[in-house]
């Protein structure tokens, strides 16, 4: 008969260094999960603003080409460095009356936000008042309607043009007091001329994202071996502080305009409040290039 020894084994657990240890690998890991997580999140927010900045320009950028595609040479433009008027031709209706008439004044500019003074943020405004027709009785009192119709438009001289792009440009009472989201009745009643808010600031953003515009000549060049054949055309960009054509000179008119805009990032502005004293996140630029009666 033989003898059987049972053998206990014991099962020795983890010692406290070894547990440290796991938690410190373990640790890493998460930290490392979770950055690849936000930084992923941060890219897919990014992204998705791009997306609805680069879709609100294109809507704007439709419109504003459909503008200068039907902008009159019998009436006016008037261009400054920041500012851009002219009379178009064709059936307009007003958006706060039964208004309505053959032509509008329109004007492209952009005002202070403000709702959002303490941010900077500016709005991209589209201004078009409607030439109304004579003996169409309101129906309540206009915001968007001129007191003259296209006839007596054509009837201006020089001077009288200039001193209407002069009035829609410098006077008060056409300056847009705009908020976004609106802060008063006052605000409410011009919301139709906002076209885009958290435009980048004209004077905070050293990185050209200032409000700009600019008109183009189209230009030609000869071949200099044969003067009757053209070489190429090509567009020369003018800046100016000031610019007005008319009826009366038809052929120094603009052939494009430029409309260059900033539009901030709304990371950058969270990020610019929440730092003392800390200056307001970048923008991206976009420009839009309309071609006048084209």
């Amino acid at each position: 008969m033989s003898n059987r020894t049972d053998c206990t084994t014991r099962r020795r657990g983890m010692t406290l260094m070894e547990l440290m240890v796991s938690v410190a690998i373990l640790s890493i890991m998460i930290l490392g999960f979770s950055n690849v997580l936000s930084q992923t999140q941060r890219v897919v927010n990014d992204s998705q603003r791009l997306m609805k900045a680069n879709a609100a320009v294109a809507s704007i950028s439709q419109l504003m080409r459909s503008d200068f595609r039907s902008v009159s040479k019998i009436g006016f433009m008037r261009i400054r460095d920041d500012f851009i008027a002219f009379s178009t031709a064709g059936p307009s209706f007003s958006l706060t009356s039964n208004q309505r008439g053959l032509g509008k004044f329109i004007a492209y500019r952009v005002a202070d936000d403000l709702g959002n003074t303490a941010t900077l943020k500016e709005v991209l405004c589209r201004q078009a008042f409607v030439l109304s027709e004579t003996g169409i009785a309101p129906d309540v009192t206009p915001m968007d309607v001129w007191g003259l119709d296209l006839a007596n438009l054509q009837a201006q001289n020089p001077t009288a043009l200039s001193s209407l792009a002069d009035t829609i440009d410098t006077n008060a009472s056409y300056q847009p007091q705009v908020a976004v989201p609106p802060i008063s009745v006052a605000n409410f009643k011009s919301s139709w001329q906002v076209l885009l808010g958290g435009i980048a600031p004209k004077d905070t953003d050293p990185n050209a994202t200032k409000f700009a515009i600019r008109y183009g000549q189209v230009s030609i060049e000869y071949d200099p071996s044969n003067p009757s054949q053209i070489k190429r055309r090509y567009i020369t960009w003018t800046t100016t502080a000031g610019q007005t054509w008319h009826r009366f000179d038809q052929n120094g008119w603009p052939d494009f305009v430029s409309i260059q805009f900033g539009v901030m990032e709304k990371s950058g502005q969270y990020e610019g409040l929440r730092a003392a004293g800390g200056a307001i996140g970048g923008s991206r630029i976009f420009e839009i290039v309309c071609g006048i009666n084209r």
